[in-house]
């Protein structure tokens, strides 16, 4: 008996000592009129993002949240206590913020710039003060740093601390109409001094390389002089742009990654929901996110009720990747087999409904999975917000083009904003650049439908592409931009320039190396993505006499272009996009503005996936977000490289 005892109090030790993972989610929202502060949508991001979390195997008792009133600056530091107050060594610590940032004027002298970056709680006003609202209620960088410190020390080396603050601090570009989170007020008397010479801050959160504490990884929705805008999700519900994007790639992890890669991958999805944003990181580069501790298992989700034999509702949604015309097979666990074949009719965040092709046996819910077969990309939706007079002579225009299969009108978060003042129609981004601008002329009224759906294209275009990605792809290629002399033609003196922070002068002439550093042969292509979203096909070089079938490489082989390109207007943020192929791509007609010659009854039939997903931006039905095949690891891979275009 004793023996028996000895062991159970073993066991149960054994238990208590495990490691744990926990998550700690701040939304702010709906902050006090009288603090000055715009409402977000900070509570929607709480859904995504703990969802994510359970997907990842966080007990749902183990994920905290406090929201609005609940997180003033006690509140939220008394929830961060008593959190703290559990961990021990190997425990793996999520914590979440979404809501306002605001700079405040240094109280250390730690700030090269005599500001610190701070979030903003339930009950801290917007303005300053003096001697009733002088930032006490900010919880300041320095604080957040000592906070996660503690944390790390009692997570051990063996643990890990994960930090995202889904707000901004700072940013002037006020100009646009997009909700963003942050403000450009700094709190500090008005005649307070900023050191403006120093270079690009984040949060400036330290993270000490002391060898006992754990890794610790802090990830920003955008830089110190940047607004941080939000988005949509596919249910059409604002959420937080760094929010969905990171609840998005922890719900979908097949594999193990690092921070750096988790970052990487951060970039390419924000980049379709907030072109100008430029999220921020800091930590150590090749620690695998969650201690690489993510299990390879077939994913098989729950059925979460059956209406009737031929339609049921299962637990899997858009925050899985998975959406409308989706198909899935029903598997038995029992029998091992699959019992009926269904697609998804309608999904939601977390749960879809599904229409079978053979009445189910009504049986235990338990002992039947569901397993995708066939996934379909994203719908293709370009959101606007039209704010016409009735009396408007380009309501009949706009709203032809609202009839489009990829735009939806929406109230707010729209990636477009259509106005009309005085006859003088403008298409804006949400961050405030003008894609259209005209004065309305009857004598040019014929050519508007056109050259309006056009623009709406030419932007839905640049938005798939710049977040268009293929990680587990079976093809490894290598693009390098290679600067070189505009006073020679087909000079041979060049030298690639590096990838990280790259920034361009305009004048400056280049060309483009690509390698196939993978195991598989390849067609590829090269697409370049403006900042004003005109999209140019790169390679093949169709004007000059190139096919598609032409560029193609074995493993080991390389190409540069025998032509350069040189650097010019407008300012801002490039995409170069190389899209690797089992067989060439005709895209040169879906990128100049038209359809290949091959049709488009349907764009599902007889095409690349890839090529399907371009061309569905011409589809002229009122199916919103026209569906379109995932490509697979065989068909399609990418590379991807940001570069800045300045003066």
């Amino acid at each position: 008996m004793n023996k028996l005892l000895s062991i159970l109090t073993f066991c149960l030790l054994l238990g208590s000592l495990q490691a744990e993972k926990y998550g700690l989610i701040i939304a702010i929202g709906d902050y006090p009129e009288e603090g000055g502060w715009p409402d977000i949508s900070s509570q929607n991001d709480v859904i995504h993002i703990r969802q994510a979390l359970k997907i990842l195997g966080f007990p749902s008792e183990n994920i905290s949240t406090i929201f609005d009133q609940d997180a003033t600056k006690e509140g939220i530091l008394n929830s961060i206590n008593a959190l703290q107050k559990k961990l021990k060594k190997g425990d793996v610590v999520y914590i979440h913020f979404s809501g306002h940032g605001q700079q405040v004027l240094d109280d250390n002298g730690d700030e090269i710039d005599n500001l610190d970056e701070a979030i903003v709680p339930y009950n801290s006003y917007i303005d300053y003060v003096e001697g009733f609202n002088e930032g006490q209620n900010l919880i300041r960088d320095d604080q957040i740093g000592a906070i996660t410190e503690k944390m790390r020390r009692s997570c051990g080396n063996t643990g890990q601390v994960i930090l995202i603050l889904d707000s901004c601090h700072s940013g002037t570009g006020t100009r646009g109409m997009g909700k963003a989170r942050g403000t450009d007020k700094v709190m500090a008397p008005k005649n307070y001094t900023r050191n403006t010479s120093s270079g690009e801050k984040r949060m400036g959160i330290q993270n000490l390389n002391d060898p006992n504490l754990a890794p610790m990884a802090s990830f920003f929705g955008a830089s110190s002089g940047e607004l941080n805008f939000e988005t949509l999700d596919e249910q059409a519900n604002p959420v937080g742009s760094l929010s969905y994007s990171i609840a998005t790639i922890l719900a979908n992890m097949e594999s193990n990654f690092s921070f750096e890669e988790f970052f990487d991958r951060i970039k390419l999805k924000m980049k379709s929901l907030a072109p100008r944003q430029n999220p921020q990181w800091e930590g150590p580069e090749n620690t695998y996110l969650f201690g690489g501790t993510l299990e390879q298992q077939e994913r098989l989700y729950p059925i979460k009720s059956i209406n009737n034999p031929s339609n049921i509702l299962a637990e899997i949604g858009t925050i899985l990747n998975v959406y409308e015309n989706a198909k899935v097979a029903i598997v038995s666990l029992d029998q091992d087999k699959t019992v009926a074949n269904g697609i998804v009719k309608k999904a939601g965040l977390m749960v879809s409904e599904i229409e079978l092709d053979a009445p189910l046996e009504i049986r235990e819910e338990e002992l039947i999975k569901i397993k995708v077969t066939e996934n379909c990309e994203p719908p293709i939706i370009c959101n606007i917000h039209v704010d016409l007079d009735a009396a408007s002579p380009w309501s009949p225009f706009i709203d032809e083009v609202q009839t489009a299969s990829f735009v939806q009108a929406v109230h707010s978060n729209a990636d477009l904003f259509i106005t009309d003042i005085k006859n003088e129609l403008s298409i804006t981004t949400k961050e405030g650049d003008l894609v259209y601008k005209e004065v309305f002329n009857k004598s040019k009224s014929r050519n508007y439908k056109l050259a309006l759906k056009k623009t709406l294209q030419s932007y839905t275009q640049g938005k798939i592409l710049r977040s268009y990605n293929r990680p587990e792809s079976n093809f490894t290629f290598n693009l390098e931009i290679l600067e070189t002399n505009c006073e020679e033609s087909n000079s041979k003196t060049e030298h690639a320039l590096d990838k990280e922070s790259l920034s361009i002068p305009i004048g400056t002439c280049i060309k483009f190396k690509i390698t196939n550093t993978g195991k598989e042969k390849a067609y590829f292509s090269l697409i370049d993505i403006q900042p004003d979203n005109v999209i140019n096909l790169v390679i093949p070089a169709i004007d000059l006499g190139y096919t598609a079938s032409e560029y193609f490489l074995e493993p080991g082989e390389s190409y540069t272009t025998d032509y350069s390109i040189e650097i010019a207007e407008p300012y801002g943020d490039e995409t170069l996009k190389l899209i690797c192929s089992d067989a060439p791509l005709n895209l040169s007609g879906i990128i100049n503005g038209s359809p290949t010659s091959r049709g488009l009854g349907n764009p599902l039939v007889n095409r690349n996936p890839f090529e399907a997903l371009l061309e569905s931006t011409y589809l002229e039905n009122n199916t919103r977000g026209a569906r379109v095949k995932k490509a697979s690891a065989e068909q399609i891979g990418t590379e991807t490289i940001y570069f800045k275009i300045i003066k």
